[in-house]
């Protein structure tokens, strides 16, 4: 699990959106962080912990004919 260390005023979402380029692991980060749900914005020195996450594969379109 990475972790990063907050600047002040920052918001998890910002976090998690520059970590991973997307807020689809948003809901594994929220578990991670249980303590930080109760902060709008984070304090310099706030901990965040990133679980590893790995983007879900899309099912290429399938064409048939029925």
């Amino acid at each position: 699990m990475n972790q990063i260390i907050a600047t002040d005023g920052a918001r998890l979402d910002e976090v998690v959106y520059a970590f991973y380029g997307s807020l689809e692991p948003m809901a594994i980060v929220l578990e991670a962080n249980e303590r930080l749900l109760t902060k709008e914005h984070l304090v310099g020195g706030d901990v965040v912990y990133l679980p590893i996450w790995e983007e879900p594969i899309q099912e290429e379109e399938r064409q048939t004919l029925w």
